[in-house]
């Protein structure tokens, strides 16, 4: 049983390890930097939001406020069975980042224990290796959004 509890805690340490870079990419460049340029990213979180027979619609406003200067508003809207219809952007944001989070820490427990399995290395090591694979974890992330947020420019400009 101690033996347990000793696993476990270093479990938790893992992932309390890995949560500053999970939240990062999860949080700031999954949901909230590739969810403006891909508003259907947020969705992940529509079981939590929408529920009994209510369906979640994404809503493009252009704007201009000045010669040359323009902008988009994206919102991410509720509609219930009575057709009522309420911004849930914040919310479905909110619950988008929480599970992109978590789903990043768990990768990178996964990895931090596939790395010390095959390099049999001992348990002792594996908050260490947690916060190293979430942080270079976080830093793919980043990278594979920041080429779709060019990509997404290049394209806008041409």
């Amino acid at each position: 049983m101690l033996c347990f509890m000793r696993f476990l805690t270093k479990i938790i340490k893992a992932l309390l390890a890995a949560l500053p870079a999970s939240l990062f990419a999860g949080a700031v460049m999954i949901s909230i930097a590739l969810g403006s340029i891909f508003p259907e990213v947020d969705l992940i979180a529509n079981s939590l939001v929408a529920i009994d027979g209510q369906k979640i619609i994404i809503e493009k406003q252009d704007y201009s406020y000045g010669p040359g200067q323009s902008g988009t508003v994206v919102k991410h809207l509720l509609i219930n069975e009575k057709d009522e219809i309420e911004d849930v952007t914040f919310r479905l944001s909110v619950y988008s980042s929480l599970i992109y989070t978590v789903i990043l820490m768990v990768l990178s427990l996964l990895a931090a224990g596939f790395y010390q399995f095959f390099r049999r290395l001992p348990i002792d090591a594996l908050v260490t290796t947690a916060f190293g694979s979430s942080i270079l974890l976080a830093l793919l992330v980043t990278a594979v959004v920041v080429l779709f947020a060019v990509g997404s420019f290049i394209n806008a400009i041409l």
